[in-house]
């Protein structure tokens, strides 16, 4: 079996079948590109007088005729001069091979997802790393490497590689103590300004100024009466049950209950409602304008407030049989509003007193 020429194994595998269709080699679809390149070079030596004169098949013929061949001494080593043709014509493939080489390293180091050489890749390095030669303009390709993984600047390096940014704290306690009072100072001037620019506080000013007066006072407490008769005179329906939530600290199913509106279409409803309404409401508004003690136009706080209690001691107090232990609408209003009729004297008494200590404070 004769030495394959370098004429045959620079083709490609395509090239070769080309050239095994045209000098009429059979059965080669099959065959290894080695196994080929053999097969081609043993049916052109056989069929050398034929395909010798064929201008596809020349080059084959004349690295056979070339006198670069493998001539061996007397003691089989190759001679100097086949020796020193070999590698002039090794080194520009040798130096192609290098180089290509280095700019595939170079396209790895440029980006991060860059897919990692295959050994099929591999097998098309030089098999020498000896007399591997360097470009006089291009650096190194280990160096490439270590200056593109140790540079923390690279935007598209892993960011495994990237040195992480760490905050510069102050040299001394002293300058820590001055940067947080500075910030503390600054934070609560943000905060004042937005404050100061906003309708919050001329809100809170006329809220004020609503509150403050003997009407606001009597509002508060026949509000807080409303409230605790609504509560017994509408009772809670069930409506739903809430299922167990562990993540708001709900553990056990919650009955949810909400007001029975229907009541409000019974009597049951209405007749205490009405008789807390004419003894809290109705009957001392008509005494405090008819009872006008400042002679101004409206009605008199002062008076509201005397007529108010008057009226719940008559209603509640001058019955033998204490309001608390009657089971009619009396008994109802007493049980519901907050201190019973005890609670409505004291609201009454209160706004009095306010009423009178606002008339002192106008003289």
């Amino acid at each position: 079996m004769s030495a394959v020429p370098y004429w045959l194994q620079k083709q490609r595998k395509p090239e070769l079948h080309e050239l095994a269709a045209h000098v009429g080699l059979t059965n080669y679809d099959k065959l290894l590109k080695m196994d080929l390149e053999q097969a081609l070079n043993d049916h052109l030596r056989t069929n050398k007088t034929s395909l010798e004169k064929d201008p596809i098949t020349t080059g084959f013929y004349k690295r056979l005729d070339s006198p670069v061949k493998r001539e061996r001494d007397s003691g089989g080593h190759v001679s100097a001069e086949a020796t020193s043709v070999v590698q002039e014509v090794k080194k520009p493939k040798q130096r192609r091979q290098t180089l290509k080489a280095r700019e595939e390293l170079e396209a790895q180091s440029d980006s991060d997802n860059a897919p990692q050489a295959t050994p099929g890749a591999s097998s098309s390095l030089p098999l020498t790393t000896t007399a591997t030669t360097t470009h006089p303009h291009t650096p190194p390709p280990s160096s490439t490497l270590s200056n593109t993984t140790t540079n923390p600047n690279i935007p598209n390096q892993p960011l495994s590689n990237r040195r992480p940014h760490l905050p510069t704290l102050p040299a001394s306690p002293s300058l820590l103590a001055d940067r947080i009072e500075e910030t503390t100072t600054t934070l609560t001037h943000t905060a004042t300004t937005l404050y100061t620019r906003s309708p919050l506080p001329h809100t809170l000013r006329s809220l004020r100024c609503t509150l403050s007066s003997v009407t606001s006072i009597h509002l508060l407490t026949l509000t807080l009466e409303l409230s605790g008769l609504l509560t017994h005179t509408t009772p809670l329906k069930y409506a739903t049950t809430i299922p167990p939530f562990p993540a708001l600290g709900l553990a056990n199913p919650l009955d949810m209950k909400v007001p029975d509106l229907f009541a409000m279409l019974t009597a049951e409803f209405w007749a205490p409602v009405l008789l807390w309404f004419g003894t809290a409401i109705l009957i001392p508004a008509m005494g405090a304008w008819f009872l006008n003690l400042r002679s101004e136009g409206g009605y008199d706080p002062v008076a509201f407030g005397v007529v108010r209690g008057l009226g719940a001691w008559i209603v509640f107090f001058s019955s033998p049989t204490p309001a608390s232990s009657q089971s009619g609408v009396v008994g109802v209003v007493e049980k519901s509003v907050p201190g019973g009729a005890t609670g409505m004297l004291v609201g009454s008494a209160v706004g009095v007193l306010a009423g009178f200590y606002e008339a002192v404070l106008r003289k």
